[in-house]
């Protein structure tokens, strides 16, 4: 997988999440992502898949992920549910109870190259 995200196309799905932890669930959460992102780059249609931590606030995260299509990501969201269990009720985007009990706050934007 590359260091750096593929040109786009338009069928690319491009979501860019920021998340600041509970801070008694920064070690929890540290686990779910190094699980979830092993997972995550090797499932067919992943393209980029990064998350980072604000030098500032250990707290704050950042994850930028690209998907070839939307099948891909809706694949890669089963996965999750595999890895992690249920998403929690009425959570959208549909993400597992487990990682979003850590979420003090979740913003999560779908991205449209231009």
């Amino acid at each position: 997988m590359p260091d750096v995200p593929p040109a786009p196309t338009e069928d690319q799905v491009i979501l860019h999440f920021e998340v600041r932890i509970k801070p008694d669930k920064r070690e929890e959460f540290r686990g779910h992502i190094e699980k979830m992102t092993a997972s995550s780059k090797t499932e067919p249609g992943c393209l980029f898949y990064r998350y980072h931590v604000a030098d500032d606030a250990p707290d704050h995260y950042v994850v930028w992920e690209v998907w070839e299509d939307r099948g891909a990501f809706v694949t890669h969201v089963k996965q999750l549910a595999k890895l992690f269990g249920p998403p929690a009720p009425g959570a959208n985007p549909p993400l597992p109870e487990k990682l979003a009990d850590c979420f003090a706050e979740l913003r999560v934007h779908e991205l449209t190259a231009v």
